[in-house]
């Protein structure tokens, strides 16, 4: 497997968990439940843009 084709698979992995961290988000049934999803679908985020640090304002 090409180098290509492994970063292709590790952008797509992430695309999915952001995509089920929203899916949990929409299934929370509480504040606790949703305070627990958002700082992970925050990392997801993050490891997807390869981003090291965010700033929310």
């Amino acid at each position: 497997m090409t180098e290509a084709e492994l970063d292709y698979k590790k952008r797509l992995r992430s695309m999915d968990d952001i995509l089920h961290q929203i899916s949990r988000m929409d299934l929370a049934e509480n504040k606790e439940g949703l305070s627990d999803t958002i700082p992970s679908l925050l990392k997801s985020i993050g490891n997807y843009t390869c981003a090291d640090r965010f700033y929310l304002y």
